[in-house]
C-alpha cells in the first residue's frame, strides 16, 4: 500500500491546522473580552451612585480648578512686580555705593597725599 502526499494536501494540512489554532485563540480571547466587561458591568452597578455623585460634582471642581489657576497667576504677577522693584531698588544702591567707593576713594588719596607730604616735611627738616 502506497500514499502518496502532494505539496498540495501538505498545505491543506497546515493550513488547516492554522486555522485551528487562530480560532482557539480567537475563542480564549472572546472570552477573555466577555469577562472583562461583565466584571466592568458589575463594578458599575455597583458604584453607579458614586459616579453620579462625582459627574455632579464635576463643573464644581473644574470651577474651582480655574479659579485658583487665576489666583496663582495673579500672585505670579504681583511676584514679578515686586522682583522687578526690588531688582531696580538694587541698581539704585549699588549705584550709589559705587559713588560713595569713589568719592571716598579720592579721599583717602587726598588724605595720603598731605600725609606723604607732612612725612616729607618733616623727614627732610630733621636732615637739615
Amino acid at each position: 500500500m502506497e500514499i502518496t502526499v502532494t505539496l498540495k494536501d501538505l498545505a491543506y494540512f497546515i493550513l488547516f491546522y492554522l486555522v485551528v489554532t487562530i480560532g482557539i485563540f480567537l475563542i480564549i480571547a472572546l472570552y477573555k473580552i466577555i469577562t472583562f466587561i461583565n466584571r466592568a458591568n458589575v463594578l458599575m452597578e455597583k458604584n453607579s451612585e458614586n459616579f453620579s455623585k462625582t459627574m455632579s460634582l464635576l463643573p464644581e471642581a473644574a470651577q474651582n480648578a480655574k479659579d485658583i489657576t487665576g489666583m496663582v497667576r495673579e500672585g505670579l504677577d504681583r511676584a514679578g512686580e515686586t522682583i522687578g522693584g526690588f531688582q531696580d531698588a538694587l541698581v539704585e544702591t549699588a549705584a550709589t555705593v559705587s559713588s560713595s567707593t569713589e568719592s571716598m576713594l579720592d579721599f583717602v588719596k587726598i588724605l595720603a597725599g598731605v600725609i606723604h607730604t607732612v612725612i616729607d616735611y618733616f623727614s627732610s627738616g630733621k636732615k637739615r
